[in-house]
């Protein structure tokens, strides 16, 4: 299987690249650059140079069978300036057209669950679309220039839409310190607290981004079952941020020793019924998790590494 990815030097992409070379899949890569700690892994990719909110009249010499869009991956909050909706779908735009200039007959679009606007009840792929932020909203147009580029006969294509990704990966460069649970690592270590402004009672559904990275190469695998629909890419578990908060002081009291203190310094949302995404679509695909995935596991991990005084910069929270 050949594949071509834009944005892969990122925080899916930390999981997704080493998982598809180590399947035996060949790789080309769009990035606008090579993160310190990808620059090894780049060297067993074709790697093109470009930043894709540019147009592009990239040519390439292998056939490949799908691309695959990552380029305004789900967890990737922006934080640049600039109009997000205008710049995600230029990317895509730039994207379809380097499938259309070298015909790459299937496209993965890596979408968001955030598209649905939930935090509680069941979600399935049939759940009406609720955008509530212009991220979401920027993924669902991007979704909608896919489907037209399929109705004019371009492509096919598979939209995903992951849930809550988490994963601590060796390439830190890219890693997402606004995202939980890493921030309450983060101010844990950095200021020996873990600050909630609203109660925490919301739900998400944490996927591992190895789990992701096998659905992707699933999907992929058998395109045509999953071809022209969306499909969430879900754990089908779910934890509220304030048990999420609480898992992240016990890790800190076990393995570091004076646990932080733990503000909640709202009382809403009120609970609410749980979240449940469906994981039906996905539920006959093959994971092996490669050790401990748990959110403890990972928890333990952060924290270790924030321990050892390799804090992160300051960046930009959404």
């Amino acid at each position: 299987m050949n594949l071509l990815i834009s944005g892969g030097f990122g925080f899916v992409g930390g999981y997704l690249l080493p998982y598809l070379l180590g399947k035996g899949v060949h790789v080309g890569l769009i990035a606008r650059r090579v993160p310190a700690t990808f620059q090894e892994i780049a060297k067993q990719v074709d790697l093109h140079i470009h930043d894709l909110s540019e147009p592009t009249g990239l040519r390439v010499s292998r056939r490949y069978d799908a691309f695959i869009d990552l380029a305004g991956a789900p967890h990737s909050v922006a934080s640049t300036s600039g109009d997000p909706i205008s710049r995600t779908l230029a990317v895509t735009r730039h994207c379809l057209d380097v499938c259309r200039a070298n015909d790459i007959p299937r496209f993965i679009y890596c979408s968001t669950f955030q598209v649905y606007g939930r935090d509680h009840g069941f979600v399935d792929e049939n759940t009406p679309v609720a955008c509530r932020n212009d991220y979401a909203r920027a993924h669902h147009l991007s979704e909608e220039m896919v489907r037209e580029a399929h109705r004019e006969g371009d492509l096919d294509y598979a939209i995903l839409r992951p849930t809550n990704g988490y994963g601590f990966s060796s390439f830190t460069d890219v890693h997402r310190w606004s995202l939980v649970p890493s921030c309450f690592c983060r101010t844990a270590v950095e200021q020996q607290e873990i600050v909630l402004q609203t109660s925490g009672h919301q739900q998400k559904d944490f996927i591992h981004l190895e789990h992701v990275a096998s659905l992707i190469h699933g999907i992929c695998a058998s395109f045509d079952r999953f071809k022209n629909q969306p499909t969430n890419l879900a754990s089908g578990s779910s934890q509220a941020i304030i048990d999420v908060a609480r898992l992240v002081h016990d890790v800190y009291g076990r393995t570091v020793g004076g646990p932080p203190a733990l503000r909640v310094l709202s009382d809403g949302p009120p609970p609410a019924e749980p979240l449940v995404v469906s994981a039906a679509r996905t539920a006959d695909l093959p994971y092996a998790p490669t050790g401990d995935r748990s959110l403890a596991a990972e928890i333990s991990k952060t924290l270790a590494f924030l321990m050892s005084g390799h804090l992160p910069p300051v960046a930009h929270h959404s």
